[in-house]
């Protein structure tokens, strides 16, 4: 009688430990993917606006650009 009530003591630990492990783990996994998605979208962002940032920046070249190069064909052809 002692070595079942040992067995079904050691077994209702193993059962229990295991559950807590997979709650454990599955809270970890939880909490990793939410940071890993919160970093991934942050990094989104950050590269999301430089580009825009950069973009504009390089389109205000252009029009500068631009915008000087007609002045002077104009000028040239006006002379």
């Amino acid at each position: 009688m002692n070595t079942l009530g040992t067995l079904v003591a050691l077994n209702t630990l193993k059962s229990a430990f295991a559950l807590w492990a997979l709650v454990t783990l599955d809270t970890l996994k939880s909490a990793f993917a939410l940071w890993a998605l919160l970093a991934l979208d942050s990094l989104e962002t950050t590269f999301t606006l430089w580009a825009l940032v950069t973009l504009n920046t390089l389109d205000a070249l252009l029009a500068a650009l631009t915008l000087w190069a007609l002045r002077t064909v104009f000028a040239v052809s006006s002379s």
